[in-house]
């Protein structure tokens, strides 16, 4: 057999199949570190007041002044409101400040109910309003030092607070002359109201409080 002849049976002879050798498993891994806490951030701000923190419903309260006491109270109803007992009921001087005497208007309009139903029914009973009537009276008499019903009345004024549709109203008010112990604001101008913004903090609510009451009549 020639040179030529064992090349060519080389070349088309089959090679013998490699042995497959297990390879060995790999080592598990090492567990990561756990992660560094991350550093806390700076404080937020406060969030200032806006007018989606203004209450949706309509809120109440009334004030009443002499020359040197002031009475601040919450009201509460639905479509007509009066003194609530349950709320809140603040007296001060008159010289408190600006600041004092907002702070008091806001926390007795937080404290404001929309009443319906038996309550708003039993609320506005006439027995139970003439009791709480004469139980009012009684407590300004002893707060405002007035020596008689007659006394407190006279030169007591009397300014209407409505927080609603994102701002809030002081409506002065004059006595009533049918009636010593009432106050109407009939007769009386539309643009003696005092119109703040609903979120207008206690400061800005003082002052436009002491403008109200100095248009009362």
């Amino acid at each position: 057999m020639g040179p030529a002849t064992q090349g060519r049976m080389l070349a088309t002879a089959t090679l013998p199949a490699m042995a497959q050798l297990p390879l060995p498993p790999l080592p598990p891994l090492p567990p990561l570190p756990p992660a560094p806490p991350l550093p806390p951030g700076p404080p937020k701000p406060p969030v200032p007041a806006t007018a989606a923190t203004i209450p949706a419903q309509p809120q109440w309260a009334s004030v009443y002044a002499n020359t040197g006491r002031l009475c601040v109270q919450t009201c509460s109803g639905f479509d007509r409101c009066a003194h609530d007992p349950a709320g809140s009921t603040l007296f001060a001087a008159l010289d408190a400040g600006p600041a004092p005497l907002g702070q008091a208007v806001l926390q007795a309009l937080a404290a404001s109910r929309i009443l319906q139903g038996a309550e708003a029914a039993h609320f506005f009973d006439p027995g139970v309003l003439a009791g709480r009537y004469q139980a009012w009276v009684a407590q300004l008499q002893a707060h405002f030092g007035a020596g008689s019903r007659s006394a407190l009345f006279d030169g007591l004024r009397h300014c209407v607070v409505t927080r609603a549709g994102g701002s809030i109203r002081l409506r002065p008010t004059r006595h009533d002359p049918r009636n010593a112990e009432n106050w109407t604001a009939e007769g009386m101008a539309p643009d003696l109201t005092v119109l703040i913004p609903g979120d207008a903090p206690p400061e800005a609510v003082g002052q436009a409080l002491l403008l109200a009451l100095d248009r009362c009549a």
